[in-house]
């Protein structure tokens, strides 16, 4: 009989890096800066490893999807560190229109998981 692989949930590094983002933020005082940075770098962790029941694998992307959550978290992480340094240039404009860039792409990438199926 042939080895099932289990496979976890790796999207639980969102909320943990959120929430470690948030505290350091906190920490700094700047709040929305760190749960930026900690949303990103979770999108980029979840994208990067396979949790199975033993052992851990990291493995790069192998899907547009993938792919897609590195993209999104270096994103975040990029406009958290730059709202630090150039908060007037890039909120609300750059910001605002990430976000919609990133929405649309979430729309685009699920009807495609969905039309896999």
């Amino acid at each position: 009989m042939a080895e099932e692989k289990q496979y976890g949930s790796s999207g639980l590094f969102i909320p943990a890096c959120l929430f470690l983002g948030l505290g350091i933020g906190l920490a700094f005082g700047q709040a929305g800066v760190g749960v930026l940075i900690g949303l990103g770098v979770g999108f980029i962790a979840m994208s990067f490893v396979k949790i199975k029941s033993e052992p851990t694998e990291v493995t790069l992307p192998s899907s547009i999807a993938g792919y897609f959550l590195v993209l999104l978290g270096l994103a975040l992480v990029v406009t958290g560190i730059g709202l630090i340094f150039f908060p007037t240039a890039l909120y609300p404009y750059i910001v605002g229109l990430f976000i919609a860039l990133f929405g649309i792409g979430f729309i685009f990438v699920g009807s495609k998981a969905i039309g896999q199926k």
